[in-house]
């Protein structure tokens, strides 16, 4: 437990960290107004190329994959004969009303508890998760998080390393869907609390694609602390400043996802090490700077409190 002055100091380091930040913003925004003047030739330019900026960046942060983009290639990574090849091909075709009543109907069933095998299971597990994000309403998409949660509680699940879990693992993590969709996956099943396995796989999943390579902790590390220890440190110099703050938020998660704290300890303390680096390339004042620096003093506090 660190001392009241260790926190005070901690703290005073943040504050002052976040001033900077917050001035810096102030900063941007002056110079943006002046250089966006409308008039003149030169004020025009400058407004276009600004709303260009802001398209480009809105394009950047599109939604989540629509629920026939996710669901056809999750459940086409199921283990063959957990269903038809024909039902593969008919959702590919499939209106959006129709993957609507088709969801519903799924979440229905797993409700009241008419799916019992474990092909059943798992097509309904994957259904489920890809409704959980991609379903194109609101209601929908927490009525198949509600039934999710259930799900993921059943018998066949109960075993990590069990044929469904492994099945239901493959199908969602084994695509390339990229770390904002895991994150909300992994936001989608965070709640049911009878798999924080598959919890931790979707958060290091989301870090592996924000390092570029591949989540294989080894079988001693069931919480993966190990491994995001390692491939942090290995990667952080060669990230860009803006993947280094997406970084620490992910890490910061799967660091309190952890199911053994106490022997995870040592790892934890590495990574927490590293993530407290400034990040390469960045200015000394630079806003990506000082947000991870924010971030990373904030996890330092966190886990020294608890």
């Amino acid at each position: 437990m660190p001392t009241a002055e260790e926190l005070a100091s901690q703290r005073a380091r943040e504050a002052e960290c976040e001033r900077e930040l917050q001035a810096l913003r102030a900063s941007d925004t002056e110079v943006c107004l002046h250089t966006a003047d409308s008039s003149g030739s030169e004020g025009e330019a400058a407004l276009a190329a600004a709303v260009t900026a802001l398209r480009v960046k809105a394009a950047a942060r599109a939604g989540p994959p629509s629920l026939v983009d996710l669901l056809t290639p999750m459940l086409a990574r199921l283990p063959q004969g957990y269903l038809p090849d024909a039902l593969l091909d008919t959702l590919r075709e499939a209106t959006p009303a129709a993957l609507a009543t088709l969801t519903q109907d799924v979440c229905e069933a797993t409700v009241s508890a008419q799916v019992h095998s474990r092909e059943e299971v798992a097509v309904a597990a994957v259904w489920l998760c890809a409704a959980s994000v991609g379903a194109s309403s609101r209601d929908l998409r927490r009525r198949s998080r509600r039934a999710l949660h259930g799900l993921l509680g059943h018998g066949h699940f109960a075993d990590p390393d069990g044929e469904a879990s492994r099945a239901l693992s493959a199908a969602v993590i084994g695509g390339n869907l990229g770390a904002t969709t895991y994150l909300e996956l992994a936001d989608a099943v965070e709640a049911a609390p009878a798999n924080a396995h598959f919890h931790r796989q979707l958060l290091l999943a989301a870090l592996a694609d924000l390092l570029q390579c591949k989540a294989q902790p080894e079988a001693d590390d069931s919480c993966g602390c190990a491994w995001a220890a390692s491939s942090v440190a290995a990667s952080w110099a060669k990230l860009p400043p803006a993947t280094c703050g997406a970084c620490v938020r992910v890490a910061g998660r799967i660091a309190r996802a952890c199911a053994c704290p106490h022997a995870c300890a040592p790892h934890r303390a590495r990574l927490l090490t590293t993530l407290a680096a400034a990040p390469p390339g960045a200015a000394r004042a630079a806003p990506d700077r000082l947000e991870v620096l924010v971030a990373a003093q904030k996890l330092q506090l966190l886990f020294r409190e608890l």
